[in-house]
């Protein structure tokens, strides 16, 4: 695995910083009839950290092309790989991802690589079709949020169970789980269905639980032969 860190570029106000001073605290009690000083607790100093990363990226360096491209391309390989983007409230953890003004996000520049990959590498005999997984992560619960009702209501709780020979859990519910798209576009337009109903789950859950959400996107490649349609392999 490799770990990387993404500056966030800042603006305006956010340049500037500012020192506090420890100092006296005067307080409205009167002792002796003198104003009685409170002095500050002297601060803790801080012990210096040191944090390691295998790249920090610059705000317009391409993070997808060094960092993603090539667990994509792995996929078609027969490997599984996971992009996990960590960090504090606003540090720009969404942008990165799905992207935003004049930026294209990681995740539209992965679903077509993936569509183009696939178009690439199919054969007369053997083709790769793509699927996708939307899910939101609260308190321990899986919600599908490409169900049929979730962008009008709360999606149900998706059970999570023993993912057998292959190890690890597996999320057992509707086939929306494993949603089939045949274009980039496609997928897309069902990525952002599911970012509707992450709005309605971020507003319910984390305003009622004080709780975030996290949201969860897989791909599916699956290797299915064009004459019997078997499938030969799914990462």
């Amino acid at each position: 695995w490799r770990l990387c860190c993404r500056r966030k570029a800042v603006r305006g106000s956010a340049h500037r910083s500012a020192s506090v001073r420890a100092g006296p605290n005067l307080t409205a009690a009167r002792r002796g009839g003198a104003a009685a000083q409170t002095p500050w607790r002297t601060p803790v100093k801080p012990r210096p950290k040191t944090f390691s990363f295998d790249r920090v990226f610059h705000h317009g360096d391409s993070v997808y092309e060094a960092s993603v491209r090539p667990l994509v391309r792995a996929v078609f390989d027969g490997q599984n790989g996971t992009v996990l983007a960590y960090g504090a409230s606003n540090s720009g953890k969404t942008y990165s991802i799905m992207g935003g003004t004049n930026y294209v996000g990681i995740l539209p520049r992965c679903v077509s690589d993936l569509f183009s990959r696939a178009k690439q590498l199919s054969t007369a005999d053997c083709e790769y079709k793509v699927s996708i997984g939307y899910v939101a992560l609260h308190m321990n619960e899986f919600h599908d949020l490409l169900a049929p009702t979730a962008t009008s209501a709360l999606p149900a709780p998706v059970e999570v169970v023993d993912g057998g020979a292959r190890g690890g859990m597996a999320l057992k519910g509707p086939s929306s789980l494993r949603t089939a798209v045949a274009t980039a576009e496609e997928a897309i337009v069902v990525i952002r269905q599911g970012n509707v109903a992450r709005a309605q789950v971020r507003a319910t859950y984390g305003t009622a639980r004080r709780a975030k959400a996290h949201s969860i996107v897989s791909f599916y490649v699956s290797a299915t032969g064009r004459r019997d349609g078997r499938v030969s392999r799914t990462t």
